[in-house]
């Protein structure tokens, strides 16, 4: 039985991890990487490589597969789109309406967005996308 070396960044990643998966985040194993690195520079760890074989034992140790994203159950929380039909109107003062498009009917989503995502295996593959409504796009 082999010992973690890095036991301190493995478990800052996971925290990270579910913290972002709980706000429905797509999270891609660069991200991940990337995140590996912060932490560690962060504690201060040194010689720590975020490598392709990190990741992929990170991944296994923890129960995280990569996989589609659909359906729109739980995409946003309601407080959320409340707070933005408030914040909305003070944002778009000022232009006209010729020149706002809703984001989920313009192409731009479709490449914009990743529809997968790094997920336990426990967790649904479900949020991808955007509430119907979607969001403002203003071209000044």
């Amino acid at each position: 039985m082999r010992h973690e070396k890095y036991v301190d960044i493995n478990e800052a990643v996971l925290k990270w991890f579910k913290t972002v998966r709980a706000k429905k985040i797509p999270v891609s194993g660069p991200m991940i990487q990337h995140k590996a690195k912060e932490l560690a520079d962060a504690l201060g760890i040194e010689n720590f490589s975020a490598s392709n074989g990190w990741v992929d034992r990170f991944r296994i140790r923890n129960n995280i597969t990569f996989r589609s994203l659909c359906g729109e159950a739980a995409d946003v929380d309601p407080s959320l789109c409340e707070d933005w039909q408030e914040r909305l109107p003070l944002l778009l003062a000022g232009y006209d309406d010729e020149d706002i498009f809703d984001m989920d009917e313009t192409a731009l989503v479709f490449r914009a967005l990743p529809n997968k995502s790094m997920i336990q295996k426990s967790e649904k593959a479900r949020g991808g996308k955007i509430p119907k409504g979607g969001l403002p796009l203003v071209f000044v």
